[in-house]
Protein backbone atom coordinates (compact mmCIF):
# COMPACT_ATOMS: atom_id res chain seq x y z
CA UNK A 1 0.00 0.00 0.00
CA UNK A 2 1.23 3.53 -0.91
CA UNK A 3 1.95 5.78 2.16
CA UNK A 4 -0.16 9.15 2.54
CA UNK A 5 1.90 11.95 3.90
CA UNK A 6 0.68 15.91 4.37
CA UNK A 7 3.07 18.22 3.33
CA UNK A 8 3.89 21.56 6.41
CA UNK A 9 1.67 24.33 4.18
CA UNK A 10 -0.97 21.65 2.84
CA UNK A 11 -4.74 21.53 4.01
CA UNK A 12 -5.27 18.45 6.44
CA UNK A 13 -8.26 16.39 5.73
CA UNK A 14 -11.07 18.93 7.96
CA UNK A 15 -9.90 21.53 5.38
CA UNK A 16 -7.23 23.56 8.35
CA UNK A 17 -4.12 24.44 7.42
CA UNK A 18 -1.26 22.43 9.31
CA UNK A 19 1.10 25.29 10.62
CA UNK A 20 4.95 25.71 9.04
CA UNK A 21 6.10 25.12 12.18
CA UNK A 22 4.97 21.50 12.25
CA UNK A 23 8.16 19.54 13.51
CA UNK A 24 7.45 17.20 10.93
CA UNK A 25 5.10 15.72 8.32
CA UNK A 26 2.26 13.64 9.34
CA UNK A 27 2.15 10.17 8.45
CA UNK A 28 -0.79 7.85 8.08
CA UNK A 29 0.13 3.99 9.21
CA UNK A 30 0.96 1.59 6.47
CA UNK A 31 -1.71 -1.07 7.62
CA UNK A 32 -5.19 -0.56 8.05
CA UNK A 33 -5.77 -0.41 12.14
CA UNK A 34 -7.19 -3.59 13.59
CA UNK A 35 -9.36 -2.29 16.77
CA UNK A 36 -12.81 -3.00 16.38
CA UNK A 37 -14.98 0.40 16.51
CA UNK A 38 -16.26 1.46 19.86
CA UNK A 39 -18.52 4.07 21.27
CA UNK A 40 -17.29 6.92 22.88
CA UNK A 41 -17.41 6.98 26.53
CA UNK A 42 -16.26 10.52 27.87
CA UNK A 43 -16.20 10.37 31.98
CA UNK A 44 -17.77 14.08 31.82
CA UNK A 45 -21.43 15.14 31.31
CA UNK A 46 -24.76 14.18 29.21
CA UNK A 47 -23.71 17.31 27.28
CA UNK A 48 -19.94 15.70 26.28
CA UNK A 49 -22.08 12.53 25.72
CA UNK A 50 -24.20 14.42 23.04
CA UNK A 51 -21.01 16.38 21.81
CA UNK A 52 -19.48 12.77 21.02
CA UNK A 53 -22.44 11.54 19.51
CA UNK A 54 -22.46 14.66 17.33
CA UNK A 55 -18.79 14.54 16.28
CA UNK A 56 -19.27 10.73 15.04
CA UNK A 57 -21.91 11.93 13.11
CA UNK A 58 -19.87 14.91 12.04
CA UNK A 59 -16.67 12.76 10.34
CA UNK A 60 -19.15 9.90 8.77
CA UNK A 61 -20.82 12.91 6.79
CA UNK A 62 -17.52 14.07 6.21
CA UNK A 63 -16.12 11.46 4.66
CA UNK A 64 -19.34 10.46 3.04
CA UNK A 65 -19.34 13.57 1.04
CA UNK A 66 -15.64 14.05 0.14
CA UNK A 67 -15.78 10.30 -1.50
CA UNK A 68 -19.27 11.45 -3.42
CA UNK A 69 -17.31 14.45 -4.68
CA UNK A 70 -14.53 12.40 -5.82
CA UNK A 71 -12.22 15.05 -3.76
CA UNK A 72 -10.31 12.58 -1.78
CA UNK A 73 -8.68 11.55 -4.84
CA UNK A 74 -8.15 15.21 -5.82
CA UNK A 75 -6.27 16.34 -2.62
CA UNK A 76 -4.19 12.76 -1.88
CA UNK A 77 -1.08 12.31 -2.68
CA UNK A 78 -1.25 8.71 -3.38
CA UNK A 79 -4.14 6.30 -2.75
CA UNK A 80 -7.43 6.74 -1.46
CA UNK A 81 -7.01 3.60 1.66
CA UNK A 82 -4.33 6.44 2.46
CA UNK A 83 -6.83 8.86 3.36
CA UNK A 84 -9.00 6.88 5.20
CA UNK A 85 -6.23 6.31 7.45
CA UNK A 86 -5.58 9.78 7.88
CA UNK A 87 -9.31 10.04 9.28
CA UNK A 88 -8.74 6.66 11.00
CA UNK A 89 -5.79 8.05 13.46
CA UNK A 90 -8.55 10.92 14.13
CA UNK A 91 -10.96 8.85 14.88
CA UNK A 92 -8.69 6.80 17.47
CA UNK A 93 -8.02 10.01 19.27
CA UNK A 94 -11.60 10.18 19.39
CA UNK A 95 -12.54 7.01 20.68
CA UNK A 96 -12.13 6.90 24.71
CA UNK A 97 -12.91 3.70 27.43
CA UNK A 98 -14.72 4.65 30.72
CA UNK A 99 -11.81 5.61 33.81
CA UNK A 100 -14.03 4.83 36.58
CA UNK A 101 -11.00 6.48 38.73
CA UNK A 102 -11.75 9.79 36.71
CA UNK A 103 -13.19 12.79 39.01
CA UNK A 104 -15.31 14.85 36.87
CA UNK A 105 -14.43 18.12 37.99
CA UNK A 106 -18.19 20.33 37.22
CA UNK A 107 -19.44 23.77 37.54
CA UNK A 108 -22.79 24.10 39.77
CA UNK A 109 -25.69 26.23 40.38
CA UNK A 110 -27.93 26.67 42.97
CA UNK A 111 -31.98 26.43 41.47
CA UNK A 112 -34.90 26.37 43.29
CA UNK A 113 -35.28 23.36 43.32
CA UNK A 114 -31.79 22.02 44.38
CA UNK A 115 -28.67 21.75 42.22
CA UNK A 116 -28.24 21.64 38.44
CA UNK A 117 -25.22 21.56 36.10
CA UNK A 118 -23.92 24.31 34.60
CA UNK A 119 -22.30 22.95 31.36
CA UNK A 120 -20.03 25.17 29.19
CA UNK A 121 -20.77 26.86 26.10
CA UNK A 122 -17.48 26.06 25.16
CA UNK A 123 -14.99 23.14 25.97
CA UNK A 124 -11.41 22.62 25.14
CA UNK A 125 -10.88 19.61 24.04
CA UNK A 126 -7.56 18.49 24.06
CA UNK A 127 -5.44 15.29 24.06
CA UNK A 128 -2.48 14.71 26.43
CA UNK A 129 0.15 12.19 27.20
CA UNK A 130 -0.17 10.86 30.47
CA UNK A 131 2.26 12.12 32.70
CA UNK A 132 1.71 14.79 35.61
CA UNK A 133 4.72 16.62 34.46
CA UNK A 134 3.76 16.58 30.72
CA UNK A 135 -0.05 17.87 31.68
CA UNK A 136 1.35 20.46 33.73
CA UNK A 137 3.61 22.31 31.07
CA UNK A 138 0.18 22.34 29.23
CA UNK A 139 -2.26 23.50 31.37
CA UNK A 140 0.08 26.40 32.64
CA UNK A 141 -0.21 27.88 29.26
CA UNK A 142 -3.78 26.70 28.23
CA UNK A 143 -4.82 28.39 31.33
CA UNK A 144 -4.84 31.74 29.33
CA UNK A 145 -7.60 30.51 26.71
CA UNK A 146 -9.99 30.60 29.29
CA UNK A 147 -11.96 27.53 28.59
CA UNK A 148 -12.91 24.54 30.64
CA UNK A 149 -10.79 21.55 29.72
CA UNK A 150 -11.82 18.13 28.61
CA UNK A 151 -8.79 15.90 28.34
CA UNK A 152 -8.40 12.82 26.60
CA UNK A 153 -5.45 10.99 28.02
CA UNK A 154 -2.65 8.94 26.18
CA UNK A 155 -3.09 4.97 26.23
CA UNK A 156 -0.48 4.03 28.82
CA UNK A 157 -0.06 2.22 32.11
CA UNK A 158 0.26 3.33 35.04
CA UNK A 159 -2.69 5.88 34.82
CA UNK A 160 -0.84 8.43 36.46
CA UNK A 161 -2.59 11.69 35.29
CA UNK A 162 -6.08 10.41 35.66
CA UNK A 163 -5.92 11.58 39.58
CA UNK A 164 -4.83 15.25 38.56
CA UNK A 165 -8.73 15.95 37.45
CA UNK A 166 -10.13 16.80 40.55
CA UNK A 167 -7.22 19.01 41.61
CA UNK A 168 -7.19 21.29 38.92
CA UNK A 169 -9.96 23.79 39.03
CA UNK A 170 -9.46 24.60 34.44
CA UNK A 171 -10.26 20.85 34.46
CA UNK A 172 -14.05 20.24 33.36
CA UNK A 173 -13.58 15.86 32.44
CA UNK A 174 -10.75 13.83 31.95
CA UNK A 175 -10.72 10.51 30.43
CA UNK A 176 -8.56 7.27 28.99
CA UNK A 177 -8.40 7.26 24.99
CA UNK A 178 -7.08 4.46 22.77
CA UNK A 179 -4.09 5.80 21.43
CA UNK A 180 -0.33 6.16 23.22
CA UNK A 181 1.93 8.84 23.16
CA UNK A 182 3.82 8.16 19.76
CA UNK A 183 0.62 9.25 17.84
CA UNK A 184 0.10 12.30 20.07
CA UNK A 185 3.64 13.25 19.76
CA UNK A 186 3.74 12.84 15.75
CA UNK A 187 0.37 14.97 15.22
CA UNK A 188 0.54 17.59 18.06
CA UNK A 189 0.11 20.61 16.99
CA UNK A 190 3.56 23.32 16.51
CA UNK A 191 5.36 24.81 18.97
CA UNK A 192 4.06 28.35 17.23
CA UNK A 193 0.24 27.47 16.78
CA UNK A 194 -1.53 31.05 17.63
CA UNK A 195 -4.09 31.63 20.19
CA UNK A 196 -6.61 32.14 17.51
CA UNK A 197 -5.66 28.76 15.35
CA UNK A 198 -6.64 26.50 19.05
CA UNK A 199 -9.98 28.61 18.89
CA UNK A 200 -11.08 27.64 15.11
CA UNK A 201 -10.11 24.00 15.86
CA UNK A 202 -13.32 21.79 15.15
CA UNK A 203 -15.26 21.22 18.02
CA UNK A 204 -15.74 17.81 17.13
CA UNK A 205 -12.07 16.57 16.73
CA UNK A 206 -9.39 16.62 20.22
CA UNK A 207 -6.21 19.16 19.52
CA UNK A 208 -3.14 16.79 20.21
CA UNK A 209 -1.10 18.76 22.03
CA UNK A 210 2.61 18.15 23.87
CA UNK A 211 5.54 20.42 24.92
CA UNK A 212 7.77 17.59 25.76
CA UNK A 213 9.94 18.06 22.34
CA UNK A 214 10.23 21.41 22.92
CA UNK A 215 11.29 21.54 26.49
CA UNK A 216 13.19 18.17 25.48
CA UNK A 217 15.19 20.32 23.03
CA UNK A 218 16.45 22.86 25.16
CA UNK A 219 13.84 25.56 24.53
CA UNK A 220 12.16 27.89 27.13
CA UNK A 221 7.95 27.27 28.04
CA UNK A 222 7.55 30.73 27.03
CA UNK A 223 8.35 30.10 23.10
CA UNK A 224 5.73 27.03 22.98
CA UNK A 225 2.68 28.76 22.06
CA UNK A 226 4.23 32.07 22.16
CA UNK A 227 1.17 34.07 22.07
CA UNK A 228 -0.16 32.79 25.76
CA UNK A 229 1.54 33.54 28.89
CA UNK A 230 3.03 30.69 31.62
CA UNK A 231 1.25 30.49 34.50
CA UNK A 232 3.99 28.75 36.39
CA UNK A 233 2.21 28.75 40.27
CA UNK A 234 -1.27 27.86 38.97
CA UNK A 235 -4.11 26.91 41.47
CA UNK A 236 -3.79 23.50 42.88
CA UNK A 237 -6.83 22.36 44.71
CA UNK A 238 -5.78 20.36 47.91
CA UNK A 239 -9.10 19.46 49.65
CA UNK A 240 -9.21 19.18 53.80
CA UNK A 241 -10.07 15.33 52.98
CA UNK A 242 -6.95 15.78 51.53
CA UNK A 243 -5.05 17.07 54.44
CA UNK A 244 -6.50 15.26 56.97
CA UNK A 245 -5.81 11.84 54.74
CA UNK A 246 -1.97 12.74 54.52
CA UNK A 247 -1.96 14.05 58.25
CA UNK A 248 -2.88 11.02 59.62
CA UNK A 249 -0.01 8.85 58.16
CA UNK A 250 2.81 11.87 59.50
CA UNK A 251 4.50 11.10 62.31
CA UNK A 252 6.85 14.24 62.02
CA UNK A 253 5.99 17.72 62.55
CA UNK A 254 9.98 18.52 60.56
CA UNK A 255 10.95 16.54 57.98
CA UNK A 256 12.48 16.04 54.43
CA UNK A 257 10.30 14.23 51.90
CA UNK A 258 11.52 11.86 49.50
CA UNK A 259 10.37 10.21 45.67
CA UNK A 260 12.00 7.88 44.41
CA UNK A 261 9.71 6.30 41.76
CA UNK A 262 9.80 2.85 40.43
CA UNK A 263 12.62 0.39 40.15
CA UNK A 264 12.45 -0.56 36.68
CA UNK A 265 12.81 3.38 35.57
CA UNK A 266 15.69 4.43 37.95
CA UNK A 267 17.84 1.58 36.84
CA UNK A 268 17.02 2.51 33.23
CA UNK A 269 17.91 6.56 33.81
CA UNK A 270 20.77 5.02 36.03
CA UNK A 271 19.07 7.19 39.08
CA UNK A 272 19.68 6.42 42.54
CA UNK A 273 19.12 3.16 43.82
CA UNK A 274 18.50 2.09 47.62
CA UNK A 275 22.28 2.51 49.02
CA UNK A 276 22.64 5.98 47.18
CA UNK A 277 19.31 7.24 48.61
CA UNK A 278 20.39 5.88 52.14
CA UNK A 279 23.76 7.15 52.15
CA UNK A 280 22.10 10.82 51.18
CA UNK A 281 20.30 10.68 54.60
CA UNK A 282 22.88 9.50 56.64
CA UNK A 283 25.18 12.57 55.34
CA UNK A 284 21.98 14.72 55.31
CA UNK A 285 21.51 13.91 59.30
CA UNK A 286 25.43 13.99 60.07
CA UNK A 287 26.34 17.31 58.07
CA UNK A 288 22.50 19.02 58.09
CA UNK A 289 20.55 18.34 60.77
CA UNK A 290 18.85 15.16 62.89
CA UNK A 291 15.44 15.66 60.14
CA UNK A 292 13.52 12.60 59.63
CA UNK A 293 12.23 11.46 56.39
CA UNK A 294 9.14 10.63 54.42
CA UNK A 295 8.76 8.36 51.33
CA UNK A 296 6.15 9.14 49.10
CA UNK A 297 5.50 7.47 45.75
CA UNK A 298 2.18 5.85 43.77
CA UNK A 299 1.25 1.75 44.22
CA UNK A 300 3.59 1.16 41.08
CA UNK A 301 6.60 2.59 43.17
CA UNK A 302 6.59 0.48 45.90
CA UNK A 303 9.24 -1.86 45.08
CA UNK A 304 11.89 0.47 45.59
CA UNK A 305 10.02 2.16 48.23
CA UNK A 306 10.25 -1.00 49.94
CA UNK A 307 14.06 -1.72 49.53
CA UNK A 308 14.73 2.04 51.05
CA UNK A 309 12.75 1.77 53.90
CA UNK A 310 14.33 -1.82 54.73
CA UNK A 311 17.96 -0.51 54.12
CA UNK A 312 16.87 2.54 55.91
CA UNK A 313 15.78 0.64 59.05
CA UNK A 314 19.02 -1.40 58.79
CA UNK A 315 21.45 0.99 59.12
CA UNK A 316 19.03 3.09 61.93
CA UNK A 317 17.55 5.83 59.84
CA UNK A 318 14.27 7.55 60.54
CA UNK A 319 12.78 7.18 57.93
CA UNK A 320 8.40 6.93 57.22
CA UNK A 321 7.22 4.85 54.46
CA UNK A 322 3.89 6.25 52.78
CA UNK A 323 4.75 4.80 49.37
CA UNK A 324 1.39 3.40 48.00
CA UNK A 325 -0.88 4.32 50.84
CA UNK A 326 -1.69 7.57 49.64
CA UNK A 327 -3.72 9.50 46.74
CA UNK A 328 -2.01 12.88 45.07
CA UNK A 329 -3.62 15.28 46.49
CA UNK A 330 -2.56 14.28 50.06
CA UNK A 331 1.03 13.48 48.76
CA UNK A 332 1.06 17.01 47.85
CA UNK A 333 -0.12 18.31 50.96
CA UNK A 334 3.22 16.28 52.56
CA UNK A 335 5.59 17.48 49.44
CA UNK A 336 3.97 21.49 51.30
CA UNK A 337 4.53 20.07 54.71
CA UNK A 338 8.10 19.20 54.42
CA UNK A 339 11.13 21.31 55.27
CA UNK A 340 12.45 20.33 51.54
CA UNK A 341 11.60 17.59 48.65
CA UNK A 342 14.21 15.59 46.88
CA UNK A 343 12.89 13.58 43.82
CA UNK A 344 13.55 11.66 40.75
CA UNK A 345 12.89 13.52 37.10
CA UNK A 346 8.98 13.68 37.09
CA UNK A 347 5.60 14.92 37.54
CA UNK A 348 6.42 14.91 41.55
CA UNK A 349 9.04 17.17 40.70
CA UNK A 350 7.67 19.51 38.52
CA UNK A 351 4.59 20.22 41.10
CA UNK A 352 6.96 20.87 43.64
CA UNK A 353 7.98 23.72 41.42
CA UNK A 354 4.45 24.47 40.57
CA UNK A 355 3.59 24.52 44.80
CA UNK A 356 6.89 26.68 45.64
CA UNK A 357 8.10 23.70 47.54
CA UNK A 358 12.31 23.94 48.06
CA UNK A 359 12.86 21.20 45.49
CA UNK A 360 16.13 19.06 43.77
CA UNK A 361 14.83 17.57 40.54
CA UNK A 362 17.58 14.58 38.95
CA UNK A 363 17.77 14.69 35.51
CA UNK A 364 18.81 11.80 33.54
CA UNK A 365 21.39 12.24 30.84
CA UNK A 366 18.96 11.74 27.87
CA UNK A 367 17.31 14.61 29.67
CA UNK A 368 19.91 17.08 30.62
CA UNK A 369 19.01 19.72 27.70
CA UNK A 370 15.28 20.15 29.69
CA UNK A 371 17.35 21.88 32.60
CA UNK A 372 16.21 25.17 33.18
CA UNK A 373 13.91 25.38 30.56
CA UNK A 374 10.31 25.58 32.50
CA UNK A 375 11.25 27.50 35.96
CA UNK A 376 9.83 30.51 36.94
CA UNK A 377 12.52 33.78 36.95
CA UNK A 378 12.03 33.83 40.90
CA UNK A 379 12.39 29.98 41.67
CA UNK A 380 15.50 30.21 40.00
CA UNK A 381 17.07 33.18 41.37
CA UNK A 382 16.07 31.85 44.80
CA UNK A 383 17.61 28.19 44.14
CA UNK A 384 14.09 26.80 45.43
CA UNK A 385 14.05 24.91 42.29
CA UNK A 386 17.22 23.09 41.78
CA UNK A 387 17.47 21.19 38.78
CA UNK A 388 20.77 18.92 38.77
CA UNK A 389 22.16 15.75 36.27
CA UNK A 390 21.76 12.60 38.86
CA UNK A 391 24.83 13.46 41.23
CA UNK A 392 26.51 11.66 44.13
CA UNK A 393 24.93 11.80 47.62
CA UNK A 394 27.85 13.88 48.80
CA UNK A 395 27.41 16.43 46.22
CA UNK A 396 23.98 17.19 46.91
CA UNK A 397 24.77 18.01 50.47
CA UNK A 398 27.41 20.32 49.29
CA UNK A 399 24.87 21.90 47.10
CA UNK A 400 22.31 22.28 50.11
CA UNK A 401 25.04 23.47 52.38
CA UNK A 402 26.90 26.32 50.59
CA UNK A 403 24.74 27.32 48.06
CA UNK A 404 21.10 27.19 49.29
CA UNK A 405 22.40 27.55 52.26
CA UNK A 406 19.81 24.94 54.05
CA UNK A 407 21.11 25.36 57.51
CA UNK A 408 19.59 28.84 57.80
CA UNK A 409 15.88 27.49 56.35
CA UNK A 410 15.31 24.44 57.93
Amino acid sequence: MGRKIIRRGAKNVLGMKIPEDSPKPIQAAEKPHKNRRRPVHIVASPESERLAARARTVRANRLSKQLEAGLLAKTQVEVPAAAVEVIEWKRLLEETVPVEAAPVVVEVAPTEVGVATKVPARLLRINVPTGIGDFSWIYSKLLAMKLPMDVVVAKGHPPRLVPIAELLPSVYSMSVGRVGYEIIDANKVGPKTSRQYLLDWPADVVIPISANRHLEQGNRIETWLPELPVDHHYKVEISPQHVAAAEALLPYKDFVCLFAANKKTCEAWSGWMAPQWCDFMQLFRRRIGDLPFVLIGAGWDIGLGGEIACEAERTGIPLTDLTGKTILGASFHIMKRSKYFIAFPSGMAVFGHVLKIPTTMFYPDCLQNMIGTFDSPEARETNRFYETPFCSPSSLVDWLINVYGIKNKI
